[in-house]
């Protein structure tokens, strides 16, 4: 199926950090903040830190509302809520808080999803963030899912009828019902459930593995193993690849016009 992840993965190896389309998933994270009356008249805005170190120490790259990076940056809705979206997050966090006459800098915190979730409490005694992050991922746009989830079909559906056709495989209707019914499963599962455990490159190879093992497995027992395992998976590898393939087009387009 089409991962659209694949485009945030790849710019991520490739330390591409221009790639401005809305393309499927990017990996964020959301603040929900509660902050004491006193300071709350006295904030003037806030920024996100990003570490290599979990003790927090070094350089830090910051994370704020005027970047250049396309849609990357940390963005507050007043001192109640922020969100940040980065390409490719360091595992290690802070939140620096400007207050008129003061500042305020949390403790380190950690990143461990692909959309993550903190409360974070502020008090003049200091700051307290609380990860909330649910094992799935809540925060993915639906709207990219479905689009990503037609995308997927269209263009699997469409060659693997190709294939079927110049092979003459039989029962054609069978395959094709089953390759549907196989992404209508997988598909979700690796956008809200795999890319929420893994936030790294690897999550992604992981997750594809996962897909693959499982489409070709479910393929062939659909068909009632009317035809061999292996051509099976080849068939479905095909598929797979020509998704990714599709998702790197989309890639490059999106470099060139952006």
């Amino acid at each position: 199926m089409i991962r659209f992840t694949f485009l945030y993965f790849l710019s991520f190896f490739l330390g591409i950090g221009t790639l401005r389309a809305d393309m499927g998933p990017k990996p964020t994270m959301k603040f929900h903040i509660e902050m004491s009356a006193e300071l709350s008249a006295r904030y003037v805005r806030a920024y996100q830190l990003q570490y290599d170190n979990a003790d927090g120490m070094g350089n830090a790259d910051t994370l704020h509302d005027n970047m250049s990076k396309g849609p990357e940056g940390f963005f507050c809705e007043g001192p109640g809520t922020c969100r940040s979206l980065a390409y490719g997050y360091k595992p290690f966090h802070r939140l620096l808080f400007v207050f008129e006459d003061d500042t305020l800098l949390s403790p380190v915190f950690e990143k461990q999803a692909f959309n993550s979730t903190y409360k974070v409490a502020v008090n003049a005694s200091g700051i307290e963030v609380k990860n909330e992050t649910p094992w799935f991922v809540r925060d993915v746009n639906p709207y990219a899912f479905i689009r990503a989830f037609l995308m997927t079909l269209i263009i699997e559906l469409s060659a693997l009828f190709i294939l079927l056709s110049l092979f003459k495989y039989a029962p054609k209707r069978n395959f094709l019902l089953g390759v549907l019914l196989a992404n209508c499963i997988s598909h979700p599962i690796f956008w809200f459930g795999i890319m929420g455990i893994f936030n790294s490159g690897m999550g992604w190879f992981i997750g594809e593995f996962l897909v693959l093992a499982f489409e070709t497995v479910f393929v062939w027992l659909f068909l009632k193993k009317s035809i061999p395992f292996g051509k099976v998976l080849a068939m479905v590898f095909i598929l797979n690849f020509l998704s990714i393939m599709a998702g790197g087009a989309w890639l490059f387009l999106s470099l060139v016009l952006s």
